[in-house]
Parts: structure tokens; sequence; C-alpha cells
């Protein structure tokens, strides 16, 4: 590893960083919010969700 990085690759490095940090948060709140979704389907009752009886 150089001493001294260059300003080219010091600001590689940056973006890099910056869109590892960004990608990994949203695949991160994707998961959690699909999590959640999916833990919110599952407590809704079959029989609240599709009414076998027709309403008057």
């Amino acid at each position: 590893m150089p001493r001294h990085w260059s300003l080219a690759r010091r600001l590689l490095a940056l973006q890099l960083t910056i869109i590892t940090v960004v990608v990994s948060g949203s695949l991160l709140g994707a998961y959690a919010q699909a999590d959640r979704a999916t833990l919110n389907a599952a407590s809704v009752s079959p029989a609240m969700a599709w009414p076998s009886s027709p309403s008057p």
C-alpha cells in the first residue's frame, strides 16, 4: 500500500465506501420491511380477510 494515496485514489475509495454503505442499508431496510409485512399478513385472520357469506 502506498504511503500517500493520490487524490483520485482517495476519491475512488470514498465513493466505493459510500456506495457500499448505501446499498447495504437499502438491502437491510428492504429485508426488514418484507419481514414486517410477512408478520402482518400472517396475523390477519382468514375469516376477516375473505368473508364466506356475502353482506346483505
